[in-house]
């Protein structure tokens, strides 16, 4: 996995066991997430009983992914290597850069080989940028980066109905493969194609996607056979492959969807237990009603109250809160001003421990309260 050796919670979430392989420098600023960082994968029911049974998360094919920017080079990235003839170009020893100074923008082509003159780098570039057959063989699993739940996401990939959402976190994600680690996992940068470029390399962009997606705000995991020391065997075509994970590990919840009939919780929670996955089932935060239609609402009702200041007598104070509690005091040990040494504590709060409960004090009531509040203090009865 890329950045393995040099990310302290990978090297600890992932198993012993789990093959790892060398990979190249993906090309550009790979942002790793924090391993704490929590990710949702919404889906069917149906996709839900396909990684319970297989014990496997499905990688699809870049290209299986109907969107027909996937790992494509944006626009500005084209034009910056064919209209180069107003654009400024120079040499250093591994690489030509073309720049765009009007823009502050420079694109980094890599020499293909050792000696490859700067024509012959931007040809090899400018061919390799249109070549489908990498991305045929660049596998992505997908995930949902936030803490809290997308309604967005909820409709757009969990279903009208029957849909729920797998919660965990990127060093549960890790930890949960069991045969082999993906090759990358990193968040998608969202740009603008028309205006930004890309950096080149030989493994297709996609870390990248259009603004249109900012919604998705999306980590992935990737597998990317052509970009490892021994590549093995990947058939060009393949609508996808799966990883072998342990489900118990990676599932931290499953949230039923907020859309969802009833009834599908308790069809979630015996689907789990029939596959021995003993992991919580909950109910979405988004099915919760508005406040109003829920809490009681009632009229805050005077307190007890003790105050302390060095030197004075502690006084117990009936009011409704401890702005009047302040008043009432200060006025009765120093009319002239406020006195910041003045503290007020609720008379459960000293109960519960946070001040201490003074004995003997002086009894006030807080001139704010009517004649029918004042008869609710204890004391007074």
């Amino acid at each position: 996995m890329w950045e393995f050796e040099n990310t302290g919670w990978m090297r600890k979430a992932a198993r012993d066991e789990a093959e790892r392989f060398d990979v190249k420098h993906p090309g550009g600023p790979l942002r790793i997430p924090d391993g704490e960082a929590t990710l949702w994968r919404y889906m069917d029911l149906a996709k839900l009983l396909a990684l319970l049974s297989k014990l496997a998360l499905f990688f699809s094919a870049v290209d299986a992914l109907g969107d027909p920017f996937e790992g494509e080079w944006s626009h500005r990235t084209f034009e910056m290597i064919h209209e180069r003839e107003d654009l400024w170009v120079h040499a250093e020893d591994a690489q030509v850069n073309i720049e765009d100074k009007t823009r502050n923008q420079t694109l980094v082509l890599p020499r293909p080989r050792l000696g490859a003159s700067d024509p012959d780098t931007i040809h090899h570039w400018t061919m390799g940028l249109n070549a489908a057959s990498v991305r045929r063989k660049t596998f992505v699993n997908c995930w949902y980066q936030a803490d809290e739940e997308s309604e967005a996401m909820w409709k757009l990939f969990a279903g009208e109905k029957y849909g729920v959402a797998v919660r965990t976190s990127a060093a549960r994600l890790v930890g949960s493969f069991t045969e082999r680690l993906p090759d990358y996992l990193g968040y998608v940068d969202y740009i603008a194609y028309d205006k930004e470029p890309m950096p080149v390399s030989e493994m297709p962009p996609i870390f990248y996607k259009r603004m249109a997606f900012t919604h998705e705000r999306e980590v992935r995991a990737v597998s990317a056979p052509t970009q490892r020391a021994t590549p093995g065997d990947v058939e060009r075509g393949q609508p996808g492959i799966e990883y072998g994970i342990d489900p118990t590990h990676l599932i931290e919840a499953v949230v039923v969807s907020p859309f969802s009939p009833g009834w599908l919780e308790e069809v979630v929670k015996k689907t789990l237990q029939e596959f021995q996955v003993p992991v919580p089932v909950e109910t979405s935060v988004m099915k919760r009603p508005p406040a109003s239609k829920t809490v009681s609402v009632t009229a805050r009702g005077p307190k007890a109250y003790f105050a302390f200041r060095q030197g004075q007598r502690p006084a117990r104070v009936w009011a409704e809160c401890r702005e009047h509690v302040f008043e009432e005091v200060q006025d009765h040990w120093q009319p002239s001003g406020a006195d910041e040494s003045v503290g007020v504590w609720k008379e459960s709060e000293c109960s519960e421990g946070f001040a201490e409960r003074p004995e003997d004090y002086e009894r006030l009531v807080s001139r704010r309260l009517s004649e029918g509040q004042k008869k609710l203090d204890p004391e007074r009865r």
